[in-house]
């Protein structure tokens, strides 16, 4: 019902993968894609099935079209390495050189490059989600029991999105074979000082010589 409101006011719907899985979903809707690449990519054209696969193919089948937003590439409330101090690690722990290595064109295709799920032509877009639910020391503990444990929210956000956010954007607008990662730290390191004058929290990870 939600959906045909929606439509019928000339708006576009936006939901994740597992609604491809609908006769609900309209035409034109788009999907967010959020499966967790490395364990999806080897079953792209192979013998076994994977639900998120299958809902995404429904999805495509109903002519949706896909928002890349995978989550261990994307999802920057996973941790950076065992020394993060917020965040999750279900999908994968996600370095800087994580967030930049992957192309949003081949995220759907097999390994081997025979299967494609997905092309560009299928894509809208990239997305970066952050979480804030492990905004606290000691995240993969227990939940607390008071709020007075979770940092304030610009520190936690600063924190898990920079340098990263700024390599997924460069994933989303720039053409694969443009993109070099050391030539990407090299200016992370001139840009950085930006970032430190306008009070970004940032993360010095240790991939990177932040000496300029």
């Amino acid at each position: 019902m939600g959906a045909e409101i929606a439509t019928g006011h000339g708006k576009t719907v936006i939901g994740w993968h597992q609604w491809g899985a609908s006769e609900a979903l309209p035409p034109g809707a788009l999907i967010q894609y959020w499966g967790v690449g490395e364990r999806l990519r080897p079953v792209i054209g192979g013998e076994a099935t994977n639900a998120d696969l299958v809902d995404v193919q429904a999805a495509l089948d109903k002519g949706a079209r896909l928002i890349m937003s995978p989550a261990d590439r994307t999802y920057l409330d996973m941790k950076y390495d065992e020394d993060t101090p917020y965040g999750l690690e279900w999908a994968s722990r996600i370095t800087l050189e994580e967030a930049y290595g992957w192309d949003p064109a081949t995220e759907l295709t097999s390994p081997d490059g025979k299967s494609t799920l997905a092309d560009e032509s299928d894509m809208a877009g990239v997305e970066v989600l952050l979480w804030s639910d492990r905004s606290y020391p000691d995240s993969l503990a227990s939940l607390p029991t008071s709020t007075d444990v979770f940092v304030p929210v610009d520190q936690y956000a600063d924190f898990m999105l920079f340098p990263r956010l700024p390599a997924t954007a460069e994933v989303a607008w720039s053409e694969q074979a443009d993109r070099s990662y050391p030539d990407f730290r090299d200016r992370l390191v001139q840009v950085s000082p930006r970032w430190t004058a306008a009070g970004i929290g940032w993360n010095q990870v240790a991939d990177v010589d932040w000496a300029p």
